[in-house]
């Protein structure tokens, strides 16, 4: 992906002697290390492996870290986030035809009293928090763009952040849109349907559309099967209309569901009127990746832990995350049977070990002691200068004097996984 390339496009001045690009990879660094806090930086900054990534001798002081955060501005947050999407899509990790949307509010127990109140779904109750927006390619479930900076924005209304960069990215109206009812209006999907973007929703429940669908008779209803091998319930009940919805002009298409292992029947709303209903019921319920991806990054990423009340220290911290997230699971996509682990497994299993590192002419050389599954990530990190040369970049490390790195390791114990 080419980070510090992102990093040093940002422009951004010294602090204390360091240059940004040190600092900006010492946060990161901290990061892709499971560490929550930059006030727990402190406690590392013997850490010589992690002083080595950020291309320093030593960690800076966490003081440092968190005055350096405020000489980003937003702009600079909205050019890390799509040079860093367009990195994406050069390596074939977002396709950008289907595009889960979700919300993910971070709980706040400190004592400002600007913030709003959001529901917590982990705490079962409404409190201050700050609300951010996720965009997670369906397909590929790369996550490409977050924010928090919607204080001034109706809740309604931020889906439109989506749109603009789904058109900057993927060309005008090519994005399908997956989300949840809660994301925005009926006049919301109205002008998403005028921009030429295609949806998929849910449509709220009121107790007459349920009553009209409980009375149905079962022969009006198709039987399709959703193609999700961890769906207890893949035979179900559809019947599909057109119908017409307040505040969205045109009309509408209804999918309603039975019998998928709900009391109620579910309903989706789309202005997809060609797609099979097959296929946009299975697109729906893979919404729950991005679902999966907020779990992963609040268990390892601590995205639930505010560095600060501070939004652009927060929209900070948040792409930080976006970029941790993305490098491991690029890293996890080309170890072999490991393409859906965990950040925190892969840490666990790759990363968190013991080596040696010392410089050799013009090469880094890092030497593992022996771990248990060093078999699998060996054909890998042997072979990475070739790999990268093969894919047309450059295998040296400007931040480390342009050196390369070789990886070794411990070979005399049994090594059979």
């Amino acid at each position: 992906m080419d980070i510090p390339s992102i990093f040093n496009s940002l422009s951004i001045d010294r602090r204390n002697g360091i240059p940004a690009i040190n600092l900006l990879l010492t946060i990161l660094s901290l990061k892709c290390g499971g560490i929550s806090r930059y006030s727990h930086a402190n406690d590392y900054r013997e850490d010589r492996g992690l002083a080595i990534l950020a291309g320093l001798s030593k960690l800076p002081d966490q003081s440092l870290l968190h005055t350096f955060t405020t000489t980003i501005n937003e702009e600079m947050c909205q050019t890390m986030i799509i040079v860093h999407a367009k990195r994406l899509i050069k390596l074939g990790l977002i396709e950008g035809k289907k595009v889960n949307v979700d919300f993910h509010n971070i709980p706040a127990f400190g004592e400002d009293k600007s913030l709003e109140k959001n529901w917590i779904v982990t705490r079962n109750r409404s409190m201050p928090s700050i609300r951010t927006i996720i965009a997670q390619d369906n397909v590929t479930t790369t996550p490409f763009f977050v924010t928090t900076d919607l204080k001034d924005i109706k809740q309604s209304e931020a889906i439109f952040l989506i749109t603009d960069i789904c058109d900057e990215l993927f060309g005008n109206g090519n994005t399908h849109l997956i989300m949840d009812s809660k994301v925005t209006t009926y006049p919301g999907l109205d002008k998403i349907n005028k921009r030429g973007f295609k949806f998929t929703t849910l449509r709220r429940r009121g107790k007459n559309i349920v009553k009209r669908i409980r009375n149905m008779p079962i022969e009006n209803f198709d039987t399709i099967t959703i193609e999700n091998p961890n769906r207890k319930y893949k035979r179900v009940k559809v019947f599909d209309e057109i119908i017409h919805l307040d505040g969205y002009e045109e009309e509408i298409r209804q999918i309603a569901m039975k019998r998928h292992g709900r009391k109620e029947p579910a309903f989706f709303i789309t202005n997809d009127f060609e797609t099979h209903a097959k296929e946009i019921i299975t697109d729906f319920t893979q919404r729950w990746r991005i679902e999966n991806n907020i779990s992963e990054n609040i268990d390892f990423f601590s995205l639930d832990k505010l560095p600060s009340y501070t939004t652009i220290k927060i929209e900070v911290d948040l792409i930080l995350t976006l970029f941790s997230d993305n490098l491991y699971k690029i890293f996890a996509r080309e170890i072999q049977g490991c393409q859906f682990m965990r950040p925190g497994t892969i840490f666990r299993k790759f990363i968190h070990k013991s080596a040696k590192v010392w410089q050799e002419g013009n090469e880094i050389v890092v030497k593992f002691e022996y771990f248990k599954d060093q078999n699998k990530v060996i054909p890998l990190l042997k072979e990475l200068n070739k790999k990268f040369e093969n894919n047309g970049s450059d295998p040296t490390i400007s931040w480390l004097g342009s050196k390369k790195l070789r990886f070794e390791f411990d070979m005399s114990k049994d090594t059979k996984i």
